[in-house]
């Protein structure tokens, strides 16, 4: 077995407009943010699912938000790269499409809503006329009024005190999401 350290070509973009670029750009730097409030977690001991959890759990999660923290997690034992590093190569991964689908409308709505330029009118929800069907629409409610029930479930089941505040920001996160379908 032969091991290199030559990485595979990238697949080639289709050309973007200024303004599809400037908009990229603006995410990736927020993704930017993101993950290095991540390493500052990781550097302070927290595991990957906790800050998971933080961030509203794996249901309010989407891929490339998941794949950012899966990345940061990468350099965990790696104490020579400093959290402000992390994030440089998060962006960088970001900006190249290897993290998979990011912007501001992908990361968690637990940490979106704590930042301005996130938070900027039109941002975060898709526009009116976005292309996306009635049935797409209804299909992303019932996911998430479904994930609802399951933790208003889990709570008639399972609640202790001590885990009130984890479900009010599973739920409030939960909701967030429903809002944007």
């Amino acid at each position: 077995m032969v091991y290199t350290q030559i990485p595979c070509p990238m697949p080639k973009k289709p050309a973007q407009g200024a303004d599809d670029e400037t908009a990229a750009a603006a995410d990736c730097s927020e993704v930017a943010r993101f993950a290095f409030s991540i390493a500052r977690l990781m550097r302070a001991g927290l595991t990957s699912p906790e800050v998971s959890n933080r961030y509203g759990g794996p249901d309010a999660m989407s891929e490339g938000a998941a794949a950012t923290i899966d990345y940061v997690y990468g350099f965990r034992s790696d104490d020579a790269v400093t959290v402000e590093q992390i994030s440089s190569r998060t962006e960088s991964m970001c900006e190249d499409g290897s993290l998979g689908e990011l912007s501001c409308a992908t990361l968690p709505a637990m940490y979106t809503d704590t930042i301005a330029d996130c938070g900027a009118p039109g941002r975060l929800a898709e526009p009116s006329g976005s292309g996306r069907s009635s049935e797409q629409t209804a299909a992303c409610k019932k996911r998430y009024r479904d994930a609802i029930d399951e933790i208003d479930a889990e709570i008639l089941r399972d609640y202790r005190p001590e885990q009130a505040d984890r479900y009010k920001q599973r739920l409030l996160a939960l909701t967030r999401q429903l809002r944007r379908c």
